[in-house]
């Protein structure tokens, strides 16, 4: 039986990108197309407290959460993972890697600063929330910019989510699973 997923992909980006909403249609869209697997936020699997100071973002545990759940789902006959969140650097894609155990797709999203902004702001909880991520909009994006390890790039901006939808899984092209 195997380890892991046969296929993975990353729906990379800044904050306000639009990752955790468009996981959730690529995966419906996967699953009425007959292709198993699961849309899993990577920001969940990282949740916790207090995060070490060499870890802010707590990717040592997301990355350890990951193994185990890409083995659970493939133990249960789910060939693909739809994962949102942030891929920072080519070190990073690497440990994402061996920790589904397949190389990961990454395709970035993507839209401008000021809509990334204008996105986070409208749905953090707390003034001191809002500001964070207003203000890591710009930084992470341009992190990813230097990074430049996405394989695609698709904007969000200005495009209704079918659309983005469809371009993603045209480059992704994944078959339906035949063992059905």
């Amino acid at each position: 039986m195997a380890s892991g997923p046969l296929r993975a992909v990353i729906l990379n980006g800044s904050v306000g990108s639009g990752k955790t909403s468009t996981a959730h249609q690529v995966g419906a869209a996967l699953a009425t197309a007959g292709v198993s697997g699961a849309v899993v936020d990577l920001d969940h699997l990282g949740a916790g407290w207090p995060s070490p100071p060499e870890d802010p973002f707590r990717l040592a545990v997301t990355l350890d959460n990951l193994a185990a759940v890409a083995q659970v789902y493939a133990r249960h006959g789910m060939t693909s993972l739809v994962l949102a969140g942030v891929v920072e650097s080519a070190e990073h894609r690497e440990r994402h890697r061996d920790a589904l155990g397949v190389s990961p797709t990454l395709i970035r999203l993507t839209a401008p600063v000021e809509v990334l902004q204008a996105r986070v702001a409208t749905r953090s909880s707390t003034d001191s929330e809002r500001d964070w991520h207003v203000a890591r909009a710009p930084e992470l994006a341009a992190i990813l910019d230097r990074a430049d390890i996405d394989d695609h790039a698709v904007s969000t901006h200005d495009r209704p989510p079918d659309a983005v939808v469809s371009e993603i899984l045209t480059l992704l092209d994944w078959e339906p699973d035949h063992h059905r």
